[in-house]
């Protein structure tokens, strides 16, 4: 079997346009800074055991950014977002239920990422606060005279607003980055196993693969995936200025071969596209300061209250 070829500036790009790919319900509808602040509110309150909580709590995303892998998009997102209860019946002693019960807070049915995809809790609309957010932008600025049509345009707008949440997070929560690198970097070693013991039979059956390959093909992607959301908190880590421009920048470049797959090319040069998507970065982050926190704050007690629902506990 191939083994993971994605170049790292790709994965990067990738975690930083968190999805752009993707149009469907397994899409990133929370940036990982904001999951990170709600997995550190949620839990347990020992160092070891929310780091744990913050790593597993963005990791069902590891997957949606294997572009080098196309045929796996369709399924293996789906696992994580939709099957997310086999990481948390898969897990054994305290350490694997720290990430399992952080994995399971950001479900796509009734996680985190049901409030921002889905119900928001605040607005007062039927769709998630990212796509409320993300109707808003298109609005003010319909990017229809580039040849982009408004489908895809919100989709774009889409993951700028969850980039803008997350420098809005930053600026209450200074260490927010700190906490993600940390997380990454000291997330126990028994997670890849907990995640081949989860999804290994199933995507080794749909792939056509030995459950060896399947294994070594979901250890490989959990590998970068830890280094992008490593990359991702050193970039939080930055002022914001440069964070900023980081994020634009790496966007810009994604959102090219994004529109490329509709046979989009855009009459523009990419110093233009990077101040095009860093204007709509501040315009996502006017729109959203004044009302971002109380989604969260709002989202945090109905995620607690699912998860002691269902069950997950430790």
């Amino acid at each position: 079997m191939k083994k993971i070829q994605t170049r790292r500036n790709i994965v990067v790009m990738g975690v930083i346009c968190l999805g752009l790919l993707f149009s469907s319900s397994e899409a990133f509808p929370w940036g990982f800074a904001a999951h990170a602040y709600m997995d550190d509110h949620l839990g347990k309150k020992g160092i070891r055991n929310n780091l744990n909580e913050i790593y597993g709590g963005v990791m069902p995303d590891l997957f949606n950014t294997l572009f080098d892998y196309p045929e796996y998009l369709d399924f293996l997102p789906v696992q994580t977002h939709l099957k997310f209860m086999k990481v948390w019946k898969a897990s054994r002693g305290d350490v694997e239920s720290s990430l399992a019960f952080g994995f399971v807070s950001h479900n796509d049915l009734w996680g985190a990422d049901f409030t921002a995809h889905h119900a928001c809790q605040t607005c007062g609309q039927p769709v998630g606060y990212a796509y409320a957010k993300a109707n808003v932008l298109l609005s003010e600025a319909p990017l229809s005279e580039l040849g982009i049509p408004d489908e895809i345009a919100v989709e774009i707008f889409h993951e700028i607003v969850e980039n803008a949440v997350d420098i809005l997070v930053k600026r209450i929560d200074p260490l927010i980055g700190y906490r993600l690198s940390s997380a990454a970097q000291q997330r126990s070693t028994r997670f890849p196993q907990l995640l081949v013991r989860a999804y290994v039979k199933r995507f080794a059956s749909f792939a056509g693969i030995t459950e060896l390959e399947a294994a070594q093909f979901i250890q490989s992607a959990e590998n970068d995936f830890r280094e992008a959301i490593l990359s991702y908190g050193q970039i939080l880590s930055q002022d914001e200025a440069t964070a900023i421009q980081l994020i634009s920048e790496q966007t810009a470049n994604l959102a090219q071969g994004f529109l490329a797959l509709y046979d989009i090319t855009l009459p523009l040069t990419q110093g233009e596209i990077v101040g095009m998507v860093t204007l709509y970065m501040g315009l996502a982050i006017e729109s959203c300061q004044d009302d971002y926190l109380e989604e969260i704050e709002a989202t945090i007690p109905y995620v607690k209250h699912k998860l002691r629902i269902h069950g997950v506990t430790y």
